[in-house]
């Protein structure tokens, strides 16, 4: 069986990893050509062609950056894709309707099955052969034996949310995670933390009303992971440092998604609007804890 694998990053190689323990044989297509590139992707076959790389297999895994979704969605034109299935592993959206990546697939081109898939795991636990787990979500009927067949045991495998779900909680996950960063810095206290979190899953219930333990897994693992990009971005928010600098040297898929998620939710979601005025700058970091913990707020 054959597969590919859009993108080079560290979430691409822990995915190759997992697909080549299967025996699956695999083309990761990379825009970098470069010595270190190829050093780090030693064993596996590399293509800077696109087109190669989607007529290569009919198992197609979308690993890129939000920031170039758009762009590799612009490759696919004129591309014959009746035949693929598209898993998606990128977490983000589109700037504008119908925002959701599988919505503009299905809607832009002829293909056979597209699925959002998420954690809870960690790129660099599965590259090191932990087990872990992925919770896959199609557009259109799939068996579980079919997404098994693509990776090793160690790995479990659920099928079961709703698509946009998937999609949505994967975002949304990134930007509650910039408040556990803004908690954490300067008391390193576990109990806020987590009680923090449990009380913005509760907020994301609201739009996800049933969802999965998966969800929830993947919610927890990215608002305690302490050396995440999102979760040191809400330390740099709270110790008052040039936040600036460090976007321009790191994606925070959180912040990126800020704009998208204003235009997109009109829910009640106090805590998440609390957070899009603290990275936006009109609030104080502080007022998050202040607003999580004073009885006011539960009366």
């Amino acid at each position: 069986m054959r597969s590919t694998i859009i993108g080079s990053g560290i979430f691409s190689l822990a995915i190759a990893k997992c697909l080549q323990e299967k025996g699956i044989d695999l083309l990761i297509w990379t825009h970098d050509a470069s010595e270190k590139e190829r050093e780090k992707w030693q064993g596996f076959s590399l293509t800077t062609d696109f087109k190669e790389a989607i007529s290569f297999s009919d198992h197609l895994f979308f690993l890129v950056a939000s920031d170039f979704m758009e762009s590799i969605f612009h490759k696919c034109i004129g591309l014959d894709l009746q035949e693929k299935t598209i898993y998606i592993g990128s977490k983000g959206l589109l700037p504008d309707v119908p925002y959701y990546y599988s919505t503009y697939l299905n809607e832009h081109f002829l293909v056979k099955n597209i699925a959002s898939f998420a954690g809870p795991n960690l790129a660099q636990d599965m590259i090191l052969g932990s087990p872990t787990s992925i919770t896959f979500s199609f557009l259109k009927n799939i068996s579980l034996e079919e997404v098994e067949q693509f990776f090793p045991s160690r790995i479990y495998i659920s099928v079961d949310q709703n698509i946009k779900e998937t999609e949505l909680a994967s975002v949304l996950k990134n930007i509650y995670a910039i408040g556990s960063g803004i908690l954490w810095e300067g008391r390193e206290s576990k109990s806020t933390m987590i009680s923090y979190l449990s009380q913005s899953f509760k907020e994301l219930k609201t739009l996800i009303p049933n969802p999965s333990m998966d969800i929830l897994g993947d919610f927890f693992l990215t608002g305690i992971m302490l050396e995440s990009r999102n979760f040191t971005y809400g330390r740099l928010l709270k110790r008052k440092e040039n936040t600036e600098e460090y976007l321009s040297t790191h994606t925070v898929e959180g912040v990126k998604m800020i704009p998208i998620i204003k235009k997109m939710i009109s829910n009640n979601l106090p805590i998440l609007h609390t957070l899009i005025d603290i990275v936006e700058k009109t609030k104080e970091p502080s007022s998050l804890e202040k607003f999580i913990f004073d009885s006011k707020y539960h009366e």
